[in-house]
């Protein structure tokens, strides 16, 4: 593996990391202003939210997958 190559799996690992805690952050905000919604006139939204939220924890679960994989390549250098 180049230097280029190392420090460019340093980088996505930094990012990776970072974009995980983000969405973690944002779905549950998500799921806060769903409970919001189901509590007044707006409930028709929240079904929306709570999807959002949804689709993210997926989005995280591909990034932490992700993250093995580079965890993995490390390993065996």
């Amino acid at each position: 593996m180049s230097l280029n190559e190392m420090e460019e799996g340093k980088k996505i690992g930094v990012l990776l990391d970072h974009w995980i805690k983000h969405n973690h952050d944002h779905a549950a905000e998500y799921e806060k202003w769903a409970e919001k919604m189901e509590k007044g006139e707006l409930e028709k939204v929240s079904p929306y939210l709570k999807k959002a939220s949804e689709l993210i924890i997926r989005c995280n679960q591909e990034f932490i997958q992700a993250k093995e994989v580079l965890e993995d390549m490390k390993k065996k250098e």
